[in-house]
């Protein structure tokens, strides 16, 4: 059984690869994986805090406030949903890690992943609001990655012309 999911989890490890490389290059995916190689293991709790912080600004709430309450009220769901998106896509962390990072049960980190997939931007205005939201802080995170990327780059002498393998 584990063989199973484990070559079925290989298989969309490797159509994410192929689909990263098709969209920015091979040389822009092996930029970005040997950045990722020299982190730390404190790169999801930086990431962490960066989200949080800037979903908090967006919405006008104390981050603190939002980690410790267990209000479902309007503000606070709406910034958990983005925030649980965001870290889904940037970080490596599974439901059950960001459960614990944003203090909720894991039940909810998947009902905020389902509303961020169900949004209606066409239809209405707080879903193509929340959209827009998520699209400003995600395009903000992509090119502070894309920055560091090409810091490192430099920085390590890699030429984006030559293939890196």
């Amino acid at each position: 059984m584990t063989t199973k999911s484990t070559s079925f989890s290989t298989v969309e490890l490797l159509r994410a690869l192929q689909n990263c490389i098709y969209r920015m290059g091979v040389n822009k995916v092996m930029g970005y994986l040997n950045w990722m190689a020299t982190l730390d293991t404190s790169r999801p709790q930086i990431v962490l805090q960066i989200i949080i912080e800037s979903v908090c600004a967006k919405y006008k709430l104390d981050p603190q406030e939002l980690l410790q309450s267990q209000r479902h009220d309007g503000k606070n769901n709406k910034a958990l949903c983005i925030i649980v998106l965001l870290l889904k896509k940037h970080t490596l962390m599974s439901q059950v890690e960001i459960a614990k990072a944003v203090n909720r049960h894991k039940s909810l980190i998947s009902r905020y992943l389902s509303k961020m997939k169900t949004l209606n931007v066409d239809l209405f205005r707080e879903d193509r609001e929340m959209y827009n939201f998520y699209k400003e802080i995600d395009n903000s995170i992509d090119f502070l990655f894309e920055t560091k990327i090409d810091k490192w780059s430099q920085k390590e002498g890699v030429d984006p012309e030559r293939p890196l393998m």
